[in-house]
This record gives C-alpha cells, sequence and structure tokens, in this order.
C-alpha cells in the first residue's frame, strides 16, 4: 500500500460490515463516524500514522470499534468500555 487506507476498506476490515458495498452504502447514507467526525465521501483515506499512539475509533449505528497500531487498545477499554470490541488491528 501507499500508507493509506480508504474508509470502505477500513469499515470492512475493522469488521463493522461484511462485505465492501456495504460499507460503501454505509458511508454514503451517513452512517460512519471517524473520532466523533462523519464521514460522507467514499474516497475519504486515513494515513497510516493516524493509527498510532491512540488509533482511531469507528462508529457505525450504534457500534464502536477502535483500530490502531496495537500500542493503547488498554487504553480504549478503560474509555469506552460499552464498545463491542476492541484492538482492531488493520
Amino acid at each position: 500500500t501507499d500508507g493509506v487506507i480508504d474508509i470502505v476498506t477500513l469499515v470492512f476490515k475493522s469488521g463493522l460490515v461484511s462485505s465492501k458495498s456495504e460499507g460503501r452504502r454505509a458511508v454514503e447514507q451517513g452512517g460512519v463516524m471517524v473520532n466523533g467526525e462523519k464521514v460522507a465521501d467514499i474516497k475519504q483515506t486515513f494515513a497510516q500514522e493516524l493509527f498510532a499512539g491512540e488509533g482511531v475509533v469507528i462508529k457505525f449505528n450504534a457500534t464502536l470499534k477502535y483500530c490502531t497500531d496495537g500500542f493503547s487498545a488498554a487504553l480504549f477499554r478503560k474509555v469506552f468500555s460499552t464498545a463491542t470490541e476492541f484492538g482492531v488491528y488493520i
């Protein structure tokens, strides 16, 4: 890769959706948030550096996922104890 991941691939790899088609629809319908900001463009990309340190919180409907480089999943568990999964490594 070139050090970036697009939003559709991100929601698919995180397990929030079962296919990239479903991920595309979710983004187009406004159902995906990354770090608290709605993502509406299916072409939006995220740099690999974003996942270092504290990582990224992805929300689809009422489900939260945490994507990181593996460093701080324990911190996420303390802050978001109601999330359904932790430490999704991309």
